[in-house]
């Protein structure tokens, strides 16, 4: 741990009556008892327990802790142990401690494939994190936040948060581990941008000093990643079977290892970009059956939406194969879960998956309706360029706050629906943020308002002829829906396409909340303009305290953990971070 330990077990003694640190192992317990679906509340602590681990009393146990629960695959447990501690970490105000936990959060988002959330956590570590002492954690969370930036469109700001994370690696004496990590991260943003020869370059880079730490996830890591640039450099020259086949064994076996390691968080990665190689060689059977290995890992780790990536790579195969039916299937799997996950290019790819095997079908209709869907998110994703590359420029002219913002898409876009008359206000965002500073200013300092997070479950068609989902029509029911259903005193704001965020009045309780939004989600109604005995909807909500020693981004965090949390076990749920 970088920080010393001492320090802060005598922080904790001295503010353990405002802080809650004398009850510590508490909130650990309380994290780490966050069990997988269908396992019972209370297995995953008493294995931890039977396994010999001990429970964190300090703050900075806990949040090392945490971080050997994230890179060790459990990274849910991670994040929902981060999530806890962070209050008390903000109340005691040590920056270091904070720099640390937002470092942990922007790993295990980053495992999760929710880049948005780790870009948000990443600029808060980096803010935190005090380069002349802590230069390591800074260039990494850089590379982790690149990376993250580039899966959700901001492309220009990843290139500059990559230039300067690669000059403050040459500015510092950097350890074998700092360069292993940064160059690694630095091939999955190339990766990712399908620059596979920017990527090998970096990815051997980063692999040089693999043999060098003495950290064997990073290690493994390191060597996977070099493994498969090189096979997707090899797919983007189309070279023959023959160069590929050696790098195909290497790959099966790199992935027994990881999983006998317990490592299974990082298969994905293999399993798609292996795949994707022997597709493009007409080893279909092959593939297949990496895909399945890699199905298997990923829902073992924990990571269920992410199989939006392996679902639409069985759909293609399948549909490769002539297996029309199956191929529908996983298809239809890829683009719910795709609707889960961030980024549109992702569910941009999924949305082509389905409209080919839809037209491999002879359904016209079906396939054209979600050929549409695949241009809409293209859109989305090039809109999302610009409009990063347009606050990019305006930065650099010193004029950010001056300048007319971009402006708003239209209806069809996913803006927010009109406001409706209902009990609660409506606002926008920048006058939902100046409504939370003056009611936490307004109240003593001990009090907390609560946020909560809300979102619109994907609808469960019935049959393929089902009509497909209308995402404008149900985010305009569930806006609806929370005016009418809070009171007063409460506030409504859109937080981004597809979720809204409420503010509830002061001196609302957390447990009055949650029972707000459990009757919230429990409301499903028909999807509109179909019958009702057609497919319904429901929402999920997410809810956490926003404390005074917080600031906002951090605490819609949580929020949003909570939601995340919900969605793994379900839908029409609602959950609290406590």
């Amino acid at each position: 741990m970088d920080t010393p330990e001492r320090n802060t077990r005598d922080d904790a003694r001295a503010d353990s009556s405002s802080t809650g640190f004398s009850s510590f192992a508490r909130i650990v317990d309380a994290a780490l008892d966050t069990p997988a679906p269908r396992r019972r509340r209370g297995a995953s602590r008493r294995n931890a327990v039977a396994a010999g681990e001990s429970t964190p009393e300090t703050p900075a146990a806990a949040l090392a802790h945490a971080q050997a629960l994230v890179r060790g695959g459990r990274v849910d447990a991670g994040l929902t142990l981060c999530h806890r501690v962070w209050p008390a970490v903000c109340e005691a105000g040590d920056r270091t401690l904070m720099g640390i936990c937002q470092s942990a959060m922007v790993l295990g988002y980053h495992y999760k494939g929710m880049c948005r959330a780790a870009v948000t956590a990443g600029r808060l570590a980096l803010d935190l994190i005090d380069a002349r002492t802590d230069a390591a954690r800074k260039v990494h969370v850089m590379s982790l936040v690149a990376v993250n930036l580039v899966r959700a469109g901001a492309l220009t700001e990843a290139f500059e948060t990559l230039y300067r994370g690669s000059r403050l690696l040459a500015e510092n004496p950097a350890e074998p581990l700092d360069q292993c990590r940064f160059w690694t991260n630095a091939a999955a943003a190339y990766s990712a941008l399908d620059l596979h020869e920017d990527a090998m370059a970096c990815a051997i880079k980063g692999a040089e000093f693999a043999d060098r730490i003495d950290d064997p996830a990073m290690s493994t890591t390191a060597r996977g990643n070099a493994l498969l640039s090189r096979i997707a450099a090899l797919q983007a020259r189309r070279a023959p079977w023959d160069e590929l086949a050696p790098l195909h064994t290497a790959l099966l076996a790199h992935v027994e290892s990881v999983i006998a390691d317990g490592r299974r968080h990082l298969v994905l990665a293999m399993a798609v970009t292996g795949a994707d190689a022997l597709i493009a060689t007409g080893r279909c059977d092959e593939a297949r059956a990496l895909l399945h290995i890699g199905r298997t890992a990923t829902i073992a780790a924990g990571m269920g939406p992410m199989l939006a990536h392996i679902e639409q790579r069985l759909a293609t195969v399948e549909r490769l194969t002539g297996h029309l039916r199956l191929a529908g299937v996983h298809a239809r799997e890829a683009v719910r879960l795709a609707l889960q996950q961030e980024g549109s290019d992702l569910r941009a790819a999924a949305h082509l998956e389905s409209s080919l095997v839809f037209e491999a079908q002879g359904h016209w209709q079906h396939a054209l309706a979600a050929h549409r869907e695949y241009v809409r998110e293209r859109e989305a994703w090039h809109a999302s360029q610009a409009t990063s590359q347009w606050r990019a420029l305006a930065a650099r002219v010193g004029q950010a706050r001056d300048r007319t913002p971009p402006p708003a898409r239209s209806s069809e876009g996913g803006t927010s629906p009109p406001a409706a008359q209902g009990a609660a206000r409506v606002l926008s965002r920048e006058d939902f943020e100046r409504h939370l500073a003056k009611a936490r200013n307004a109240g003593p300092s001990s009090d907390a308002l609560v946020l909560m997070i809300g979102e619109l479950d994907a609808a469960a068609p019935a049959d393929d002829d089902t009509a497909r989902r209308r995402p404008l029509d149900e985010r305009r029911r569930l806006g609806a829906v929370l005016e009418a259903a809070l009171g007063p005193g409460d506030v409504l704001s859109d937080l981004d396409e597809e979720r809204f965020v409420v503010a509830f009045r002061a001196g609302t309780s957390l447990e009055a909340a949650l029972e707000t939004a459990h009757r919230l989600s429990t409301s499903v109604r028909p999807v509109p303009g179909q019958p009702a005995s057609g497919p319904t909807v429901s929402a999920s909500f997410g809810l956490a305290a926003f404390t005074a020693s917080e600031d906002l981004e951090t605490a819609l965090l949580r929020a949003a953990w909570a939601l995340h949390d919900v969605r793994r076990d379900g839908r029409g749920r609602a959950r609290a971070i406590w």
